[in-house]
């Protein structure tokens, strides 16, 4: 039951907060997760077995590699938030792997539902609010067109194979909002996977098909209608909504949406020339940029091309255990067209295909609720037979991984509300309480450059006010601190620069200040 229960809080709460993209909402989850598992744990006592060669497995080999990349990561607080968000995946690949397929079959309804309810909200958006890109409950677009697209084709799948009308249904609606989402990597993603729809067709492609065009037509009459009365809807009949235009956006097309991903591409793959073997850690292509950059007006958090990103981040190692995992996944899907397989089978291949394409020119694994749901859908078509099982993780050892898995993630979430508690003492003007929650936080869990930076304002307000020199020599102290956790972070080289300024120290100064403006020029700053 407990399986169940937090599978549907995490596939329907995710997507509502901002898709989980920096959002505390993973975390929350995390815990409630690995505290099911060592409750489970304790309580069962029972082996967890993970079969050799399958997409489990080797996602378990990718995860602690990229965790380890933390020993050399240049920017560790990103390296263990980006861990957490591959631990949830791998946590609802697990649990839904081990649903009976009753259990399956109540998920499916209850992200169709969830997703269609998200969906339905761009639309309404786009009709009511602002006739533009929209993005639901999500932030961006293009992420949103990822999920949809996903989940277009999963429904799909489902009514080619099941012929229940609330599938087309919810498919008509998905496909209105990939259309009015924008998304033109989703749109190219949607013809690269579409025809795997058709897999298992055999004696009733020629039906299938026919359905397919069906709902595709009535899916472009609709939008091209919704934006035919939005301008009436909204009383503003100067409205002029070109729907094809809108969604080509030619200008961009060889402009900034082309030019732009090839820089930012060049730049991750100079980036990787710098550290090939083992990458500068997960998730830091943001700061890795500075030494691949092109001299230009281009900057980017993330590359807009995950399999660039991981070869960044964790250089070629990681990129083949990275590429091993997907091709699992890939032969997984094949090695079940072979034999008997579930209804949801011809649609969830199909959306799969569509995120590891879409993946390749846009940056929507970085968003939780979408390679949440991929892994969700990679899950349905596996199954838990302990026949084939090579890893066999004991009660106790299983114990010790939970436990130590669910204090960091803890630590981690209650970190970041201390130094909110801090800001509250500053805000009324009790600095000394502020520095003792900043210095807390800041020993237990010294990883954050930014709590290192609230640690030195602490001293240098006090230094300002007392002329104190060894408060500022404390500020100094902490702000090294902050960027030696961030050393490509521009604004935290100007800070020290400052610092140094003030204590008489001018070419250290000089240095600082010279290398932080050139990085802030870099990210735009």
């Amino acid at each position: 039951m407990f399986k169940l229960i937090y599978l549907y809080l995490t596939l329907t709460l995710i997507p509502i907060f901002n898709a989980g993209m920096d959002n505390e909402i993973v975390n929350i989850l995390l815990i409630l997760g690995l505290g099911g598992m060592v409750y489970y744990n304790f309580k069962c006592k029972e082996n967890i077995y993970i079969e050799k060669n399958s997409p489990l497995y080797f996602y378990l080999i990718f995860i602690i590699y990229a965790g380890l990349s933390f020993f050399w990561s240049i920017y560790k607080l990103r390296t263990m938030i980006e861990f957490l968000q591959l631990l949830l995946y791998g946590l609802v690949l697990f649990l839904t792997i081990n649903l009976s397929k009753e259990e399956k079959m109540k998920t499916i309804k209850i992200v169709t539902l969830f997703g269609f309810l998200i969906a339905l909200l761009g639309i309404l958006e786009y009709v009511f609010i602002k006739p533009q890109r929209i993005v639901s409950a999500f932030f961006n677009p293009n992420p949103f067109g990822t999920y949809l697209v996903m989940l277009f084709l999963f429904s799909l799948g489902f009514y080619l194979k099941n012929e229940k009308r609330k599938f087309a249904f919810s498919s008509v609606v998905f496909f209105i909002a990939l259309l009015l989402s924008g998304s033109r990597g989703a749109l190219i993603a949607l013809v690269v996977s579409l025809p795997f729809i058709f897999l298992d067709s055999k004696g009733s492609a020629k039906r299938d098909i026919l359905r397919t065009l069906f709902i595709v037509i009535a899916g472009f009459i609709l939008t091209r209608g919704l934006v035919y009365i939005t301008p009436i809807v909204q009383n503003n009949l100067n409205i002029n909504i070109d729907f094809l235009s809108n969604l080509i956006r030619k200008d961009s097309l060889t402009g900034t949406s082309f030019t732009g991903r090839i820089e930012f591409w060049k730049a991750g793959l100079r980036a990787f020339i710098e550290k090939p073997r083992t990458g500068f850690g997960l998730g830091t292509f943001f700061s890795a940029y500075f030494l691949g950059y092109g001299k230009n007006q281009w900057y980017s958090r993330f590359a807009h091309n995950h399999y660039i990103q991981t070869l960044t981040e964790l250089g070629i190692i990681g990129f083949i255990l990275f590429l091993i995992f997907v091709g699992s996944v890939i032969f997984t899907f094949f090695k079940i067209y072979k034999k008997e397989h579930d209804v949801c089978y011809v649609g969830s291949f199909a959306a799969i295909i569509a995120f590891f394409a879409h993946i390749f020119i846009e940056f929507s694994w970085n968003f939780p609720a979408v390679t949440m749901t991929a892994f969700w859908i990679i899950g349905l078509n596996l199954s838990s037979d302990k026949s084939k099982y090579i890893l066999n993780i004991k009660p106790l050892f299983s114990r010790i991984i939970s436990i130590g898995l669910l204090l960091l993630v803890i630590l981690h979430t209650v970190s970041t509300n201390v130094y909110k508690i801090g800001f509250k003492f500053e805000d009324n003007g009790d600095d000394l309480k502020a520095l003792k929650a900043y210095h807390t936080i800041n020993t237990i869990y010294p990883i954050n450059p930014n709590g290192m930076l609230f640690e030195s304002n602490i001293y240098v307000k006090d230094y300002n006010e007392s002329l104190d020199l060894d408060k500022l020599d404390k500020g100094i102290e902490y702000a090294k601190k902050a960027v030696d956790l961030a050393p490509f972070e521009g604004k935290l080289h100007t800070h020290l620069a400052q610092l140094y300024y003030s204590k008489g120290d001018y070419e250290n100064a000089k240095k600082e200040y010279e290398l932080g403006k050139k990085i802030c020029r870099i990210c735009g700053i």
